[in-house]
């Protein structure tokens, strides 16, 4: 969930492109690039059969995402009214839409030749009005979602004239990012390893309570909140303290909008074969703002979008694999560049392996 073109450049990429609806597609050097009509799109973003997510919204989320206020409704009358809202505000992309989006597609294919699986990927676009989860990107199942709002910015910079290095540092870099998503959905166990490798742990059960629940935010594309990272290196005993990464909206303010929401690290304790549970103090529940936490921010040293490893990930790839081809591209230039050397050529060999095709399960 996320928040510069020359004209000699763009008739590089001639652009066969069939429109007979907005549920066109293409294909791409790797694989179909499609937008979905109106009808297909209000049917894919409540499609809830590979993870889910509306059953998840509670109250205070509903009212920041939605502004809906759903209190005293049974759940299958909230589920009802929240899935109507959100069949009620899907759109279709234009074909100038379209052929910008597929521009950019194409552009990117040259970054992603040593990662063949996620080269190979399908890209699917679904487009929203900015009533959907505050118009912020996002993915449903194997579709990015973009809003209206978003799409039309990018589309304005380009006009404007932003350099090409420009355009792939901020469209480019969200492109692979939502992709990302997609790929992270697809292939679940692939992640693992790397994710044990920066000590986190996936947990079997999280006993949230009413101490999270009731102002808990859950991220479309990271919908389940199952990894830990220990507290202290090395200390995995019996009473060991893990910090949980989650978003969470105010407790006691009123709430107008998805964008209250923060980044928090929030203390659990237990086994994460069996039970995690959240630490109170003073009857409070024991949290940090997320980046506060060194721990925490060492585990990925050159990311601060880190509140749940799956955008750690996502945000590091995209950055990695656009600036090693475009090299007036610096997402990392506000780092220490021994960190930056070590670190990217540790996130090249994991990424390479986990998107390798004999590797993908």
């Amino acid at each position: 969930m996320l928040s510069k073109l020359p004209l000699c450049c763009l008739l590089l990429y001639c652009l066969v492109f069939s429109v007979k609806g907005a549920d066109s597609s293409r294909k791409n050097a790797s694989g179909t690039i499609s937008f979905l009509t109106k009808s297909q799109a209000a049917k894919a973003i409540v499609n809830d059969s590979q993870e889910s997510y509306f059953a998840k919204l509670k109250g205070k989320e509903i009212l920041a995402k939605t502004k809906l206020n759903t209190k005293g409704e049974s759940e299958q009358q909230r589920l009802a009214i929240l899935k109507k809202y959100y069949e009620e505000n899907v759109s279709e992309y234009s074909v100038e839409e379209k052929k910008f989006i597929t521009r950019y597609v194409k552009k990117l294919e040259p970054c992603l030749r040593d990662y063949p699986k996620f080269a190979g990927l399908s890209w699917s676009f679904l487009k929203v009005t900015q009533k959907i989860e505050s118009g912020l990107p996002h993915t449903r199942d194997k579709h990015i979602v973009f809003s209206q709002k978003l799409i039309s910015q990018m589309l304005t910079a380009e006009k404007r004239g932003l350099a090409e290095d420009g355009m792939m540092e901020r469209f480019g870099v969200l492109l692979i990012h939502e992709q990302m998503h997609v790929f992270q959905r697809k292939y679940k166990n692939n992640f693992d390893g790397f994710y044990q490798s920066r000590d986190f742990i996936k947990t079997s059960k999280i006993v949230k309570g009413h101490g999270i629940q009731s102002h808990e935010v859950h991220n479309p594309d990271a919908v389940e909140t199952d990894w830990v990272l220990l507290e202290k290196a090395g200390d995995a005993g019996k009473n060991a303290r893990y910090i949980l990464p989650i978003l969470l909206l105010p407790e006691k303010s009123p709430i107008k909008s998805l964008y209250q929401m923060g980044m928090y690290g929030v203390i659990v304790q237990g086994d994460p074969a069996k039970e995690l549970k959240p630490v109170f103090k003073n009857g409070k529940l024991e949290k940090s703002i997320l980046n506060s936490i060194k721990r925490y921010r060492d585990a990925f040293p050159l990311t601060s979008y880190n509140f749940h490893p799956h955008e750690a990930g996502a945000d590091l790839f995209s950055k990695l694999v656009v600036a090693d081809k475009f090299k007036k591209v610096r997402p990392f230039a506000r780092y220490n560049k021994k960190l930056v050397a070590t670190e990217t050529a540790v996130l090249r060999k994991w990424f390479k392996k986990i998107m390798a095709e004999e590797h993908i399960k």
